[in-house]
């Protein structure tokens, strides 16, 4: 048989006792640890709404019926953490509209309290998904509430591996210096699922200087700069086991322009090196 649910001022007791003890826990088993931000709380609103998860997707919403347990959450974290700890609410899809608002909603009365210090911004990207101007939108009002904005989760396409993703990182890394004041920080993530893949993720440097589509030697598969036998060989070996290994520029071994990588770009590659 089922329990029933617990009144709101057990939950209290159970989230004061959880916070508390986990930063007890850090300081007796980490004692030099200097902890920069903590992420008190994620993901509330339902997918692409301002609205709350219902109460099927977020039993805590089942005990409480609001956003109540989110304050006394940051409440906790402000009494327990240790001094100077940033507090920070994290979401995705800060971009869509709805969503938008219902995050800085709930983000200005944190900080009208002085409970919280930045929001994250997840951003598990896609070369199609969302479009610059709406990701520059979503940041504008992030960054509107005077709060701090660290991106997680930063990645474009890890799974799919298209062409292009070099020009997302770099246009991404553009809106963010637009707002360096805001902007504290990018924490580079892999994306969830069986199908995503692993690191390395590049550095910001490499990022940064990542060619252009123009400016790309076309076949130069590892990034050296020109284009030989060894760029065939990480295109063939890409093919045949399904490793990156060596990889480095997916638009310039994309030689058909088609935005596919496969077997016509690595015969298109040993004809340019017959010539």
């Amino acid at each position: 048989l089922k329990a029933p649910y617990v009144s709101k001022e057990v939950m209290d007791q159970r989230l004061e006792s959880f916070i508390k003890n986990v930063f007890a826990g850090l300081k007796e088993n980490y004692p030099n640890l200097k902890i920069k931000g903590y992420e008190v709380a994620k993901e509330i609103f339902a997918n692409d709404t301002g609205e709350l998860r219902q109460e099927n997707y977020n039993y805590w919403a089942k005990i409480y019926k609001d956003d109540e347990y989110v304050f006394k959450a940051f409440e906790y974290a402000r009494q327990y953490a240790p001094e100077g700890t940033q507090l920070y609410y994290c979401d995705y899809n800060e971009y869509v509209p709805e969503k938008t608002e219902g995050i800085c909603d709930l983000a200005e009365r944190l900080k009208e309290q002085g409970l919280i210090d930045g929001i994250g911004m997840a951003s598990c990207l896609f070369i199609d998904y969302p479009t610059l101007e709406m990701y520059e939108t979503g940041m504008n009002r992030l960054a509107e509430t005077g709060l701090d904005i660290m991106l997680t989760e930063f990645t474009v396409d890890n799974a799919r591996r298209l062409p292009g993703r070099e020009k997302v990182y770099q246009d991404i890394l553009n809106i963010c210096l637009k707002h360096k004041d805001s902007v504290k920080g990018i924490i580079f993530g892999q994306s969830y699922g069986k199908e995503a893949y692993p690191l390395p993720f590049p550095t910001l440097e490499e990022i940064l200087d990542w060619k252009t589509a123009d400016e790309a030697v076309s076949g130069d598969a590892n990034g050296d700069g020109t284009f030989s036998i060894a760029d065939v060989v990480v295109m063939q070996k890409w093919l045949i086991t399904d490793s990156a290994d060596g990889f480095a520029d997916w638009e310039a071994a994309d030689i058909n322009k088609d935005g596919q990588l496969n077997i016509f770009d690595l015969c298109l590659m040993k004809n340019m090196l017959i010539k």
